[in-house]
């Protein structure tokens, strides 16, 4: 009886308006709408590569891999994170017309110093390619992707505005339609032009720059083509110590490719980059949480209901561990079927990066709390640190371990830069349980590759 009755509560629970009210907010719909216009992008990129696995070798997603890992990595250099100063200050000032004044100083500028910035990294990236002897010419494929940049600022303002207003489904336009582009623009070029992985890297690049000048047509109502120098100042004092963060972070998807790319094969780099294509899921999911309750954790910290958070912050590790278990299940079956069997060695790759995704997932919750606290300095200690330390594990985890020990490396940092944020956050006994179940989750996933051999 007492079964049959605590079935009962739970159904009157479940079917209750609570759950009714939860699924038809808009807090939920937006959540659907982040998740899907997120992941668009890495299942359109994985339900092709069938279709480029036919006309491209191994060797030349080695050199996709590694450009577009490099590009992502000045990511922070091309917008200066002056996006951030905006998403803060769009809530500390309301006032209309400084929110217009404060864009248009903003994108003004970042549009400027993209341009000037793609002349420089063109002239400082040929004379490095060419005196490293990297195995990748950097014209044209690194330069390729470099224009490419040419829409990044355009686009990053208009899909903050849709974010910070709440309006989802122009986010989801603006984000699909550039995956839709690039993934398509490629695959004429591939399939049809017989373009090979020039064509693969034009179709990113052009994809990149149309979904940019469509972004400045959503914002051009709003702005006027001026720049307010004390606006400016500010915007770049606030943004300066996230540059180093961003450049760590992004450092952490790139770094162990330039140790591959120096110390292995374009091959082996190649069965590594779809790895990581396929392990990348995870951060999927974790960008499309973050992008949907990012105001709900300002308001969170402004309130100092930390123990909300905290409880909210379990049950997202929940999810990311559950996601990370089922990708590796089902990750030989997936990576075979797309690949016809040419990448296997990307499948236990694969893997060991999951394990590692799950906690770069994990410390983007520590990362967001130590931001709603204000503590940007102690971030980028964080990220620098953590990344002195990634770099060294994962040039030695390569010299011993061959690949497989590149993705093991990643391991390490990121375990101490979670534990690191939540304990320079001063609120650590809210996070404490969140901490005890990240690293259980860890264990299990572990054994569970190790099991799988």
């Amino acid at each position: 009886m007492a079964v049959q009755s605590a079935i009962a509560s739970l159904r009157q629970r479940l079917n209750g308006p609570a759950l009714l009210t939860l699924l038809r907010s808009e807090k939920m719909t937006n959540t659907v709408l982040y998740l899907a216009a997120s992941s668009f992008g890495a299942a359109i990129s994985i339900f092709t590569l069938p279709l480029f696995t036919k006309q491209l070798t191994p060797a030349d997603f080695g050199v996709v891999g590694y450009v577009t890992s490099i590009n992502g990595f000045l990511g922070s250099l091309f917008t200066l994170r002056l996006d951030s100063f905006y998403n803060r200050e769009y809530f500390v000032r309301p006032d209309p017309e400084y929110r217009k004044d404060l864009l248009s100083t903003l994108l003004s500028f970042t549009l400027g110093w993209g341009a000037l910035l793609i002349l420089v990294l063109t002239v400082i990236g040929a004379l490095t390619f060419s005196l490293m002897h990297v195995k990748v010419p950097f014209f044209p494929f690194m330069f390729v992707v470099l224009l490419g940049n040419v829409g990044l600022g355009t686009f990053t303002y208009a899909t903050l505005r849709y974010r910070i207003q709440e309006k989802a489904w122009g986010f989801a336009v603006l984000t699909i339609l550039q995956a839709a582009l690039q993934t398509g623009i490629a695959l004429v070029l591939v399939l049809v032009l017989h373009q090979g992985v020039l064509g693969r890297l034009i179709g990113l690049s052009v994809g990149t720059v149309i979904t940019g000048v469509l972004a400045l047509m959503v914002l051009w109502g709003t702005i006027e083509w001026r720049v307010d120098n004390a606006l400016l100042r500010k915007a770049i004092q606030f943004g300066l110590p996230l540059i180093p963060a961003g450049l760590a972070a992004q450092l952490f998807d790139t770094i162990d490719r330039v140790f591959l790319e120096r110390l292995s094969t374009l091959t082996e780099l190649g069965y590594y980059n779809v790895a990581m294509q396929y392990g990348g899921t995870i951060n999927i999911l974790a960008l499309s949480l973050y992008r949907a309750f990012e105001p709900s954790y300002y308001a969170m910290a402004a309130e100092q209901n930390y123990r909300k958070m905290g409880r909210a912050f379990m049950l997202i590790t929940a999810l990311f561990a559950g996601s990370a278990l089922l990708l590796i299940g089902a990750s030989g079956f997936i990576i075979d079927a797309l690949t016809h069997g040419k990448f296997e060695p990307s499948v236990q790759l694969s893997r060991v990066l999951l394990v590692s995704f799950f906690l770069k997932a994990e410390y983007l919750l520590g990362s967001v709390l130590l931001v709603t606290l204000g503590r940007t300095k102690q971030m980028m200690y964080n990220a620098v640190g953590g990344l002195l330390v990634y770099a060294v594990a994962s040039y030695w985890f390569l010299i011993w371990f061959g690949v497989i020990g590149a993705a093991w490396a990643k391991l390490i940092p990121v375990a101490a830069m979670l534990i690191a944020a939540v304990v320079q956050s001063k609120k650590g006994e809210h996070f404490v349980w969140m901490l005890a179940f990240a690293g259980a989750c860890v264990l299990g996933l572990t054994a569970v590759v190790l099991l799988l051999g």
